[in-house]
């Protein structure tokens, strides 16, 4: 806003009109749109334009930029909308959901469900937590249980988590026994610190370097254009999605849909092990049909 106010007022006032139309395939069809004009105009200028043309071209872009970014925090809001609060944590919900979720320095750690069964509860202000969690780029937790499921589904071959933010996953992944390699392309370092065990590729790149035999994914950005190269790699046998059963606030549905060389399920065993419920958590799994 600061920075370029002009490129502010116009990115925001058409997302603000594309999205009181209040239709939801109007919205995530602009948002293809401004995808594609954000990727071709990135391509124009990784190749150099003519001065006069390169000023028109950076202010574009970075329009473009801030779309994506109102429209991100449109569908978390939207996802989230019966969760509701701004007054600061109480030290007794603070204490809870440090002592429940985190190690030292907001570290995830993996959950223990007996506690969290006892202790969820007495969080008075559950929205407030959360909405402070997203902040940081943590939109769910990992209970103990589904830490060792995916473990043992996981256990003896090759596995890749894209778009790992942080990359708390594949760290307690590995603890438990998997071989998981976390890669994430670094593009949202203004809420994620990315840590040094967490590779700079981006999931098209990654997934051709490593080709590995199983995917896992933690909530994904919502219509993003990384998933469906999970598809196409012949290697893959099976794909992890940790999800929303919100649509439009996480994942590429249509990638999803539109996929013929995968079974899809929904688990509802590791959907109920994604915590806490109140972020409506879905865990589906992709099997090669060849493989079945």
């Amino acid at each position: 806003m600061k920075s370029h106010p002009r490129e502010w007022q116009i990115a925001r006032d058409a997302v603000l009109e594309v999205i009181e139309t209040k239709n939801p395939k109007k919205i995530a069809e602009w948002e293809q749109k401004i995808n594609r004009e954000q990727k071709t105009l990135a391509q124009q200028t990784q190749r150099g334009l003519p001065s006069h043309q390169a000023k028109n071209f950076g202010s574009k872009l970075i329009q473009l930029q801030i779309q994506n970014l109102l429209l991100n925090e449109y569908y978390q809001r939207l996802s989230h909308q019966h969760l509701e609060g701004s007054t600061p944590l109480s030290f007794r919900d603070r204490w809870i959901c440090n002592f429940l979720f985190f190690r030292q320095n907001l570290t995830r750690k993996p959950v223990s469900l007996r506690l969290f069964k006892i202790l969820w509860p007495f969080v008075q202000q559950k929205s407030r937590f959360l909405s402070l969690v997203y902040k940081s780029g943590i939109y769910c937790f990992f209970s103990k249980t589904l830490i060792s499921i995916i473990a043992q589904i996981t256990r003896g071959q090759s596995t890749l988590e894209i778009a790992a933010g942080d990359g708390s996953l594949s760290r307690m992944l590995n603890n438990y026994g998997a071989k998981c390699l976390a890669t994430d392309d670094h593009s949202w370092t203004q809420q994620i610190k990315f840590p040094e065990d967490v590779e700079n590729l981006d999931a098209a790149t990654a997934l051709k370097k490593y080709r590995p035999t199983q995917v896992i994914c933690c909530w994904p950005p919502p219509g993003n254009s990384f998933e469906r190269e999970v598809f196409k790699t012949q290697s893959v046998e099976r794909y992890i999605v940790l999800t929303s059963r919100h649509e439009f606030a996480c994942g590429d549905w249509a990638a999803y849909r539109s996929q013929t060389d995968f079974e899809m399920r929904v688990d509802d065993e590791l959907s109920a092990l994604l915590l806490p419920p109140e972020v409506d958590p879905y865990a589906l799994i992709f099997e090669r049909k060849s493989l079945q």
